[in-house]
């Protein structure tokens, strides 16, 4: 019989990430981070995303409701899954998923986000700066006054 292995995991609702990256390093497969009854706001969420990371711990989020754009800001943010409270129908059960699916599959938006396009930035101004003072500068500045 080719059986799961079970998978153990906690709900957390204290908000803090530094307790989310306590429950990765206790090795739970899971947690589910509560934002529909917990203590945490939806500000707060990304911090505990981000203290799971690096871990095998998956992170699953609990929404507050059935909204298509909050589902997709979790998604964004880097939750594994989520949980999502007062389905009454096939219909909407429907609709959530979709809710979670890029096109073509869905209609759901994707951007490049500007904080990851900023450090990209960030990183070449810091390349071509390290790049104007090394040994090659004086041979680099005489080439552009040719």
């Amino acid at each position: 019989m080719n059986a799961i292995p079970p998978s153990i995991g906690t709900w957390l609702s204290t908000g803090s990430p530094v307790i989310a990256e306590l429950a990765a390093l206790s090795g739970f497969d899971w947690v589910l981070l509560d934002l529909e009854h917990g203590n945490e706001s939806e500000a707060a969420l990304p911090n505990q995303l981000r203290g799971l990371r690096g871990s095998r711990t998956r992170g699953i989020v609990r929404v507050g409701a059935p909204h298509a754009d909050l589902i997709s800001r979790v998604l964004d943010w880097g939750a594994h899954g989520i949980m999502v409270p007062h389905v009454n129908s096939a219909a909407e059960a429907a609709r959530i998923v979709q809710s979670a699916h890029y096109a073509p599959r869905s209609a759901r938006a994707f951007t490049q986000r500007p904080r990851l396009r900023l450090r990209a930035e960030s990183a070449g101004r810091r390349d071509a700066r390290a790049a104007d003072h090394g040994p090659d500068r004086d041979r680099r500045s005489r080439e552009v006054r040719r």
